[in-house]
């Protein structure tokens, strides 16, 4: 407490001076983004037209907020058709998590149990709430559950979450124990709530509103502080259980076909499953060879635009060899040492972007996935985010094994128009270095 009565007058600075900080942050970010966007531009091989790549900070935001309610409304729609009931929950952090302590009288005082060091409080519910559906079980059968989950900021900062999950009606009291026995062995704050909503088909709208509070705000200020707060933690607002639409695919043919009703009220949603077909094939290289090994139809065989995606799975080498160089975190401090070491050993950029964004949800620069110089992407970031980045992609996606894929072909073709509206292969990146 000590440390915390030294660093701030009382609640008022304290809530001044962590605004100020992530107002900063944000703003620096944004910052060295639009620098590297300034020097890009989309040329289309095929017309020789050239695209400046522009950069709008509060639109990503905008495009964030639909994406998510997209997702939303995606995993809500199918668990309505599989008869599935939603639960509710929200997740908090123990006192000893925050600086400060509330009065019934609504004034705020320095928590003397506040521990200054333990700063990993979103590690703590990420990993608590991940628990909560990963690890559910009856009778020792492991169960699968669609999820949405949102973590927003406290008055003073510290994060909680709020979750859907979506299950069978007699699975429910099942997880209800698991709830309570994750609650206690993460240690967990005693303001949860666990509720089981009586009408599934408008529980995206519970989880929602906590998205356009934290996500979809209309004051570029109060968002930036937010945006602040969520890259100096690492924090990773909104998550969910896998749709069959990646965001990519979403991003390019809602750039090219119009998602939108005449009405006031529409669903994006439906009028992709009714407006677009969509062949989605993997396949990964065999002795030089092309192998498909899984291939999707989805959505309205009948629509006017018929959209064919192809992506690649990208074969893993043995990850081992990068793990000596997590030391960086500690004695990195430099790019060009740092690349130079993971092109020595062949590392692939591409697949730490795809982390990036995956993960990140930043620099949504292009409607398109070509080809460009990724090194120069990330010398954008500062350069202990990026090491922090590159040793939280080591640590999950290699030592998990996780699979990712990168998209080879990507058409749209309009059968009324007999037109091909979007072909990939069309696009590339150039930097003004290369040209001007």
């Amino acid at each position: 407490m000590s440390i915390i009565v030294q660093k701030y007058k009382d609640f008022n600075d304290f809530l001044n001076k962590k605004k100020f900080i992530y107002l900063k942050k944000s703003i620096s970010a944004s910052r060295k983004v639009q620098n590297f966007v300034s020097k890009l531009t989309v040329e289309n091989g095929k017309t020789g037209e050239l695209y400046p790549v522009k950069y709008d900070f509060m639109k990503i935001q905008r495009d964030n907020y639909l994406w998510y309610n997209f997702v939303s409304t995606y995993i809500q729609d199918n668990a309505v058709k599989d008869g599935l009931k939603a639960v509710f929950v929200t997740l908090t952090l123990d006192t000893n998590y925050h600086p400060f302590k509330s009065l019934k009288n609504g004034k705020h005082i320095f928590n003397k149990k506040y521990d200054f060091y333990n700063d990993n409080g979103y590690k703590v519910l990420n990993s608590a709430f991940r628990a909560l559906y990963n690890e559910f079980r009856i009778d020792d059968k492991k169960i699968k559950l669609s999820f949405l989950r949102v973590v927003e900021p406290h008055k003073d900062f510290t994060p909680h979450l709020h979750g859907i999950l979506f299950l069978k009606d007699e699975q429910i009291e099942y997880l209800r124990h698991h709830f309570n026995n994750t609650i206690n062995r993460f240690a967990l704050g005693k303001q949860f709530d666990f509720t089981v909503l009586e009408d599934t088909n408008a529980s995206v709208s519970y989880i929602l509103k906590y998205v356009k509070k934290t996500i979809n705000s209309s004051d570029e200020t109060q968002f930036r502080v937010i945006d602040g707060w969520k890259k100096d933690n690492n924090i990773r607002m909104f998550t969910s259980s896998r749709i069959s639409v990646s965001r990519e695919i979403y991003r390019v043919v809602s750039r090219f076909v119009n998602l939108k009703s005449d009405k006031n009220s529409y669903s994006i949603l439906k009028n992709l499953e009714s407006r677009i077909s969509l062949d989605l094939s993997y396949y990964k290289i065999e002795n030089s060879k092309k192998v498909e090994y899984k291939h999707k139809r989805l959505f309205n065989n009948r629509a006017r635009y018929k959209v064919v995606v192809k992506k690649r799975k990208i074969e893993r080498k043995n990850m081992n060899i990068y793990s000596n160089l997590l030391l960086l975190r500690d004695n990195a401090s430099h790019y060009d040492d740092l690349f130079n070491d993971l092109d020595a050993l062949d590392f692939n950029f591409y697949e730490l972007h795809e982390f990036y964004y995956d993960y990140y949800r930043e620099c949504q620069l292009l409607y398109v996935a070509p080809d460009y110089d990724f090194k120069e992407f990330f010398k954008c970031m500062n350069f202990r985010d990026f090491v922090d980045l590159f040793y939280n992609y080591v640590n999950l996606f290699c030592f998990q094994k996780r699979s990712l894929y990168k998209i080879d072909e990507f058409t749209i073709y309009d059968t009324v128009e007999k037109t091909y509206l979007y072909d990939k292969k069309d696009f590339s990146l150039l930097y003004s270095s290369f040209y001007l």
